[in-house]
């Protein structure tokens, strides 16, 4: 499935629904937008335990803030979703 996805400059992300305006989701967040556009989010399996860990792909552009998906993005948020404390 095709999500939305806006990540600030304090490494705040944000991944969501496509019938939501990126906008909409960045006024909520602290921090400055730096970038944002859609993702897919498939499992990557890590062992042969079967333990999977979510990877992301990021990618496109959001109109209603004018930002770019950075090549980047997809390297950051993985990280961050499975080691937020990183």
């Amino acid at each position: 499935m095709k999500l939305k996805y806006v990540l600030t400059e304090y490494n705040n992300f944000a991944i969501f629904s496509p019938g939501t305006n990126h906008n909409d989701i960045a006024s909520k967040m602290h921090g400055k937008p730096i970038s944002a556009g859609f993702c897919y989010i498939t499992a990557l399996e890590k062992n042969t335990e079967h333990i999977s860990e979510p990877l992301i792909n990021c990618f496109g552009e959001s109109v209603s803030l004018k930002l770019k998906s950075r090549p980047e993005d997809s390297k950051k948020l993985t990280e961050l979703i499975n080691d937020p404390y990183n």
